[in-house]
């Protein structure tokens, strides 16, 4: 059955799975490793999202897919925008840090309650991209997603403290899971 520690042991392979392959899609500097990682990453992650039970064998090379990717997309806004992609590495990792902490000694407690809300907010910042895409096509856009006034600024914040509370919506799906002994692949 699945368990905390054995969840957080696969987690910790992955992410160092994902960092070695961010470090080889960061020094390959090709358009080719780009795209040919994220056609593996996505066509890898419908597989493990269609069929759980691959979730054992495909988690890894995903893993590895995935960190090329995002190697190959660092490097490209490290050239346009240097000391962009230390800085989001540093607010990244500090964010999910805060959550862990926030959620591991239950300062913040997921209930249904706060589980509706950082559902419907995440889908309202999904209902809000797909119209701005939409209204791309026509040649407008929504100014708030792309200028750095204070909306805009503050549209982003919201964001990402969105983005943060939804990491408390996997913590507590792990802990449940464990709690109602799921089958060990689930630690994948």
């Amino acid at each position: 059955e699945m368990t905390m520690e054995g969840t957080i042991n696969k987690t910790g392979l992955l992410l160092l799975i994902t960092i070695f392959g961010g470090y080889l899609g960061w020094g390959s500097q090709s358009a080719m490793v780009l795209i040919l990682s994220l056609i593996a990453s996505f066509g890898l992650s419908l597989a493990i999202v269609f069929g759980p039970h691959r979730a054992s064998f495909l988690s890894q090379p995903y893993a590895l897919a995935e960190g090329f990717l995002l190697g190959s997309v660092s490097s490209l806004y490290q050239r346009a925008y240097p000391s962009i992609v230390s800085n989001a590495m540093i607010l990244t990792l500090g964010c999910l840090a805060v959550m862990l902490v926030l959620y591991r000694y239950r300062i913040i407690q997921v209930t249904d309650k706060l589980r509706s809300i950082i559902v419907a907010a995440t889908m309202a910042i999904m209902l809000t991209y797909l119209i701005d895409m939409v209204m791309s096509f026509f040649g407008h856009r929504i100014p708030m997603i792309h200028e750095g006034s204070p909306l805009g600024i503050g549209f982003s914040v919201v964001m990402v403290g969105v983005a943060a509370m939804n990491l408390l919506l996997d913590f507590d799906m792990i802990e449940t899971l464990c709690h109602r002994k799921a089958p060990k692949i689930m630690e994948w």
